[in-house]
């Protein structure tokens, strides 16, 4: 693991059983995360992308122990130790969840409704023994300070906020225990447009002050643009194309890739839409398609596209930044190029 690095993801599999019968035996299994790699370097945003159900959430709870993976490993550098998340039993692991930490996407469901602001922001701090009575009370008013929020309203309960300040709240308790990683599980795709730009730019304002690091999982490209550095594409459990921001929206490699950066809505109505339409469902991840997952879709599919599984490899040119991709035919197809911001 690079000393660059504060994350390395090898192999990263979560598989969901499928039980039938009145006795209960496992039919089969969904194939949500099916070997995921990538690292994330620290202070830098990885942006995750896909439809929804491509596993971009599982993805991040998995690396977060939220819910357990089926194997591979979740490398994460401590200090000057690398341990693997993953193989953690629940002891150890309570001494790393200060570190890593989550912002969920419903700023609604994501509160306690019976806690006021001040007890949900400052939990974390109190079931970590880190402070109590005024300390904890001064700690709280500093983090919604932080975030945009006044400290005076700390008495009052989640339906007195918009969903703006909902998210801050959520925010403010994902910062309390100071983390080094925050998994951004599409914190903005809730809100108002006017209100998404706000907390983007709170967030790039506090990975800032703070020296974080983010995976930010979202289905909105132009989103991911504004705010990662790299970005990884998933389809069906699978990282199909991974590269700097600005070269996979310049130069995509991936039939799926092109496709989605098509359908991101432009402002001027007068424009032609050259919405690419896939035809077809998503493929099934408790029964996926022989070869590559996308070649039922892929308008260029050739016959080993349908029975051989394209590896994920690097197409960059030497002595450039990777670019990599899960496609037979990378080299050469000329995808076309969608000028994402305006």
């Amino acid at each position: 693991m690079g000393d660059n690095l504060l994350l390395e993801v090898r192999g990263l599999k979560k598989y969901f059983p499928i039980v039938r019968g009145l006795w209960r035996k496992v039919a089969g299994y969904v194939k949500a995360v099916d070997g995921v790699s990538f690292a994330i370097r620290e202070g830098e945003t990885m942006g995750l992308v896909g439809e929804s159900g491509c596993g971009k959430t599982t993805t991040g709870r998995c690396i977060l122990r939220a819910i357990d993976p089926t194997d591979g490993e979740v490398l994460f550098r401590n200090g000057n130790e690398v341990v693997d998340i993953a193989k953690l039993d629940e002891k150890e692991l309570k001494g790393y969840r200060k570190s890593m930490q989550l912002i969920f996407q419903d700023p609604y469901s994501s509160l306690n409704p019976r806690m006021t602001v001040g007890d949900i922001i400052g939990e974390p701090l109190l079931v970590n023994n880190i402070a109590r009575g005024s300390e904890l009370e001064d700690q709280v008013a500093k983090l919604m300070r932080q975030v945009g929020l006044r400290p005076e309203y700390m008495s009052r309960y989640p339906h007195a906020f918009s969903g703006g300040q909902r998210q801050r709240i959520g925010i403010a308790r994902a910062l309390a225990l100071r983390p080094k990683l925050v998994v951004c599980d599409e914190p903005v795709s809730a809100l108002d447009v006017s209100v998404q730009a706000q907390i983007l730019n709170l967030l790039e304002e506090l990975q800032e002050e703070f020296g974080l690091t983010y995976l930010f999982i979202s289905h909105d490209l132009s989103v991911v643009e504004h705010t990662s550095d790299r970005v990884a594409v998933m389809y069906v459990g699978k990282i199909v194309e991974l590269a700097d921001t600005e070269e996979l929206f310049s130069n995509p490699k991936h039939p799926y890739t092109e496709a989605l950066l098509s359908a991101v809505p432009r402002p001027d109505p007068r424009r032609k839409s050259d919405r690419i339409l896939l035809e077809g469902d998503t493929a099934d991840p408790a029964n996926p398609p022989s070869g590559c997952y996308f070649h039922p879709r892929c308008s260029y599919a050739q016959d080993v596209c349908r029975v051989e599984e394209p590896p994920l490899r690097n197409t960059g040119e030497a002595g450039g930044s990777e670019h990599l991709v899960a496609c037979h035919l990378a080299d050469k197809l000329k995808l076309t190029q969608y000028a994402v911001s305006y």
